[in-house]
């Protein structure tokens, strides 16, 4: 579900509350169309970031345990 940031000072959602600036909704609590909100400026559609991959370091300082080889 898209997701939307408040952009005027106070805005009357679903059931009566009320997001004021800079709060972020989802569509559903929207009173109201939401291309209609965002054409007119009282919402703004918020793009969902991407999470930063976790890459493991190479050299991360973990000692892995050598084998010790008989003669």
């Amino acid at each position: 579900m898209k997701k939307y940031q408040i952009l005027v000072l106070a805005y009357q959602l679903k059931n009566q509350e009320i997001a004021k600036y800079p709060d972020i909704v989802d569509e559903s609590q929207l009173n109201g169309n939401a291309d209609e909100l965002v054409k007119a400026g009282f919402v703004m559609e918020v793009k969902a970031e991407k999470k930063e991959e976790e890459i493991p370091a190479e050299n991360s300082g973990e000692v892995k345990a050598e084998k010790k080889v008989k003669k």
